[in-house]
């Protein structure tokens, strides 16, 4: 593998626009920082499952044929989480949350962090809490992190 011949191009949403995040492509090779986390992401593009961050995001390597007809990659595209797949990093951030006594802090944090990908799903805060098992009061929690979103950056995750 060479290399000396790497791109940096940007990481593309499902519908095909352009994130702020970029990927760095070297051969049938990748490596971003997660759109959702910023944790440091690396994958083949040959493998056929999409790449998973721990938070739960996924994403697919974007193959071509080059002149030689040997498929590279070309890009990254950030897919959209499912509902199921949003009540599940629910479930974690608060099982890892009530070790610290912070369960109402992580469902903020969860609103803040998935605001955008729930906005994107189109499900309802009340409806994540309902699907990870939780009453559906912890749906407002959910909501106030959402807002807080607009106006405040996660520093430190739980």
């Amino acid at each position: 593998m060479d290399l000396t011949k790497k791109k940096s191009v940007p990481i593309v949403d499902e519908g095909g626009k352009n994130t702020k995040h970029t990927a760095l492509l070297f051969g049938n090779n990748a490596a971003w920082h997660c759109v959702l986390c910023d944790a440091l992401i690396g994958d083949r593009g040959i493998d056929k499952e999409p790449t998973l961050c721990s938070c739960g995001k996924k994403y697919r390597i974007i193959m071509a044929p080059n002149e030689q007809q040997k498929l590279v990659a070309v890009g990254v595209r950030a897919l959209p989480m499912t509902a199921e797949d949003l009540a599940e990093q629910l479930t974690a951030m608060r099982e890892r949350a009530v070790a610290t006594r912070e369960k109402e802090a992580a469902l903020h944090l969860f609103g803040m962090r998935y605001a955008s990908e729930m906005d994107a799903v189109g499900i309802t805060s009340l409806r994540v809490a309902t699907l990870a098992g939780l009453k559906s009061h912890f749906g407002t929690e959910i909501e106030k992190g959402k807002k807080l979103a607009k106006r405040a950056k996660i520093v430190k995750p739980l």
